[in-house]
């Protein structure tokens, strides 16, 4: 990755990690727990795809766009389904 890739993508996470603290969007901790597992899976597909695959070539992230977007699965899947529910309890 270039310099300049990094930077879009640092940028990008602050900003997002920015825009969730000022919402004020609640999670659980087992949200985090299956988040956390989630990554390890994301991982664990990352590193099992072949070096000569398609995927490599992403300008981005390549591969280990798995890593990111299994988590995002999780907490997308909460955000949409869980928030009723999680809020109805308080």
């Amino acid at each position: 990755m270039t310099p300049l890739e990094v930077g879009i993508l640092v940028l990008v996470l602050f900003c997002g990690l920015f825009l969730w603290q000022q919402s004020g969007f609640k999670c659980p901790l087992y949200i985090h727990v299956i988040g956390g597992c989630a990554t390890a899976l994301g991982f664990l597909i990352a590193s099992n795809i072949e070096p000569h695959t398609p995927i490599n070539d992403w300008w981005l992230l390549g591969k280990w766009w798995a890593v990111l977007i299994m988590p995002a699965f999780v907490y997308g899947s909460f955000a949409v389904y869980g928030v009723s529910i999680y809020s109805q309890d308080e």
